[in-house]
């Protein structure tokens, strides 16, 4: 004789990998569209760039333009959340062509090899150190805001008991 908890615990099972799949579709469904909104952000920073004749990287741009659309409000962080973590998880993947052209044009990296190297380790050094300050100051913004807001609603709290 089968036991009953079996059964149940197998339908418990499937209903839960039905979760999953469904979870899953929609998830790829909202990382696609995260990175439809950051790859418009882009292309308006790079339409800016080619209209305006700026001395500024269309990814520099797209960078600041989209802090600023994230600070005021005009593009929610859940929007591009899971987009940029999946752009920011695969970005090995945009290291593969720089590796291919440093093979084909191997005698340039022979001769100046040296040159090119304390170039990247420079420039790696230079986005290391701006990430971590944007980092620091930005939740150091956050948690200033945040306070503001516990503040502001702890007033709110006593005029209302006063009151």
């Amino acid at each position: 004789m089968r036991n009953p908890n079996i059964r149940l615990s197998l339908s418990f099972l499937d209903e839960k990998k039905l979760t999953l799949q469904k979870f899953y579709r929609q998830s790829w469904l909202h990382v696609l569209m995260q990175c439809a909104i950051i790859a418009a952000v882009w292309y308006c920073a790079e339409i800016l760039v080619e209209l305006l004749h700026l001395p500024v990287s269309s990814g520099v741009l797209g960078m600041f333009l989209m802090l600023i659309l994230l600070m005021n409000g005009a593009i929610k962080v859940n929007w591009v959340r899971l987009g940029a973590k999946f752009v920011l998880g695969e970005l090995v993947l945009m290291f593969i062509p720089l590796m291919m052209s440093i093979l084909q044009y191997k005698a340039l990296f022979i001769s100046k090899g040296w040159q090119l190297m304390l170039t990247i380790i420079l420039s790696t050094a230079m986005v290391m150190l701006s990430s971590a300050l944007t980092f620091i100051m930005v939740h150091r913004l956050q948690r200033r805001l945040y306070r503001h807001q516990i503040h502001k609603a702890q007033l709110n709290l006593r005029n209302n008991d006063n009151a």
